[in-house]
This record gives structure tokens, sequence and C-alpha cells, in this order.
């Protein structure tokens, strides 16, 4: 029998609103407190211990500037005042296995459009995968709209966040934000140069998908879940897994971009094909023979919607009466479907992310 999810968002090719959301509360509260720059979150004594990371980082990594210096785990909001004047926000969990004079990976984990921090850590769950892996988890904060008022039906009384993936060139470079967030994280702490990656959902896929091919040099390979662009401003095209429903609005754009990046990372035009699952149809699509180091796979999940594969998140019960049918009509909201808990994106991501380090 099929496992499948219902899940309904907001307005827009690669918009996230009233999906990836949960009436679930982390399993541990946190307490925080804020100065004027920095808002420090930290896990109550009871929590359970961390176990010992899995994750290998041989002696011959490149470390950042961070290495020299001293830094800790933490989990909190930090900010960064870049360089057009706009003071941005990123939440960074360093778990407690890290060890400031080992080089660590990095994941930089972009939440979906008009999406929360809090909504894109419970459905990809990427901070808890940081503790057994023993990486460094990073999500930054879109910019936020101004023409969308607090209390509409994307969720009452929250901010709405954006990324701008290049269509607007007027508007906030947030190419240029994750470019000096970059080198904020590698003076902070010691990061493993050939071992930074990205991931994201919907509008914070392409734009993860943006940033890694816009700068090669710096980010290894990119995970995208419903959505995915390859863009005229790409320098080069590198590892991608990529994760998408047929049944999602947005398949066949991202599908088209996806063969894309395939063709300019010199891959195979027909790509291998493997069935996975058992319970759901899920098919992967391996683009072989690229060039270098180049890598694209491809999950489609058959009859899924825009949903991150393996979210076990709930909608909170207010955005699925705005986003049942027939209101998601009135409201403009598209129905997106159902999502597999036959795989998990994020596992299947990092897993992915191991094979493909700088070259």
């Amino acid at each position: 029998m099929k496992r499948l999810l219902p899940v309904f968002l907001a307005t827009g090719l690669f918009a996230v609103g009233c999906g990836n959301s949960s009436t679930t509360e982390p399993s541990a509260p946190l307490k925080t407190t804020t100065t004027s720059t920095t808002t420090t979150t930290t896990a109550p004594t009871t929590s359970p211990p961390v176990p010992a990371p899995t994750t290998l980082v041989t002696s011959a990594a490149r470390g950042s500037a961070g290495c020299e210096g001293p830094s800790a785990p933490a989990t909190e909001m930090r900010t960064i005042t870049t360089a057009d004047g706009l003071v941005r926000e990123y939440r960074i969990h360093i778990p407690a296995s890290y060890d400031p004079a080992q080089p660590t990976p990095l994941v930089l984990n972009f939440p979906g459009t008009h999406d929360s921090v809090q909504r894109q850590l419970e459905t990809t769950r990427t901070e808890d995968l940081a503790d057994i892996e023993g990486f460094i988890a990073v999500v930054p904060v879109g910019y936020e709209e101004s023409d969308h008022a607090a209390g509409d039906d994307r969720g009452p009384g929250e901010q709405h966040f954006t990324w701008n993936t290049g269509a607007s060139p007027d508007l906030v470079d947030d190419s240029a934000f994750i470019d000096q967030l970059l080198d904020q994280l590698e003076g902070d702490a010691c990061i493993d140069l050939d071992q930074v990656f990205t991931m994201g959902m919907s509008g914070g896929a392409a734009m993860g998908a943006l940033v890694v091919c816009v700068m090669p040099d710096r980010i290894a390979a990119v995970a995208s879940v419903a959505g995915f662009i390859d863009s005229a401003a790409c320098i080069d095209r590198p590892p991608a897994v990529v994760f998408l429903g047929d049944d999602d609005y947005g398949f066949a754009f991202s599908q088209m971009n996806v063969d894309l990046w395939a063709a300019s990372a010199g891959c195979s035009a027909a790509p291998d094909l493997t069935s996975i699952s058992v319970d759901f149809e899920v098919e992967l699509r391996s683009f072989t023979g690229c060039d270098d180091n180049g890598a694209v796979d491809l999950y489609v999940i058959e009859g899924g919607g825009h949903r991150w594969p393996g979210d076990t998140a709930s909608l909170p019960q207010a955005w699925q009466d705005c986003c049942m049918p027939p209101a998601c009509e009135t409201n403009g909201f598209p129905c997106l479907g159902v999502t597999t808990l036959d795989i998990d994106a994020t596992a299947v991501a990092w897993d992915f992310f191991q094979d493909h380090p700088i070259a």
C-alpha cells in the first residue's frame, strides 16, 4: 500500500507556504537569549547524549581559517551585515562532537519561499543528522517581502521570506549574501573547504542550485527538492541530486532544468533507470559519463507532489482548513499532492554529498 502525505502550498512556481509545516514541537525545548547581534539557543541539560559522528575526515582535508581559532558547539541564530548594508540572519548548529582542530563538513539548508527556519528544520531534520554524522548545519534566512502583510493566508502572524535567484536584478543580491556568509562561517569555525554543500526546498532548492553553480570553487554539490534551475549565470555544473514529484505543478520546468544541467555537465542524454521502491513508485534516473567529477541523480516520485520525501511532519489544522479544496481554489493556492516515506531525501542527499567532495 502506498504511504501518502497530503500537502498544499502557496502560489508561485517555487513558493512554499502551506507545505512543510508541523504542529509537532521539537523533542527538547530550547532556551534563547538575545544580544545586539546574536540570539543564542542552548539545549536543556536533560538532552540525550549525542552519538559519535560517523563522518570520517582525512588528514588531507583543507581546513578554513577558523581552524586556527577557538570555536565551540552551538545552536543559535546569528547575523551578518552584508556589503549592501543589510542585516541578514542565519541559524547555525555545530554538533557536540565538533573538534575545532578538525576540518568539518558544512551543509547550507535553504527554506522554501515564504517558509520559516523552524519548518525547514522540522521537514529536513538536518540538525538531527548533523549530530550523527558530525557536520555543521546552517539555515540561511531569505530576504523579507514587504508586499505580504502579517496574518495573510500564508501563515497567520508570520514573516514571509523569499530568495532572489537572479530573475530580479534590482532586488537583494542573495548570491552575494551567501558568498559573504561562507566567508564568515569559514572564519568562525573549522570548515572542510572540500565538503561544503547546499540543499533546499522549492524556491530554496532553486537558490541552492544557483549558488553551487556560480561558486563551484566553494561549494561541492547540491541537493534540490521540488524545484531546480539551470541558470545562464552558471560557471560550472557541480554534482546534483534532485527529488521531484511528477504530479508537482513545477515538475516539467524543473525536469527540463535537470536535463539542461546534465547536458552542460557532459553527461549522457539518456539516464540509467532504476526502480528503488517497494511500496511507492520511485525511479532513480542517473545521468552517467559526466565530465570531471560531475554527477546528476534525479529521483522521480510517481504521483508525488510538492513535498520533501521522507517528511513525516503534519500540517497545522489552520493551514489544512485554508488549503483544502475548494478553499485552496478560492485563495489561489495550488493543491500540491502527496509524498513518499520510502526514501528520506535528507539521508540520500548526505550519502550523495559524501561521494562528491570538491575534486
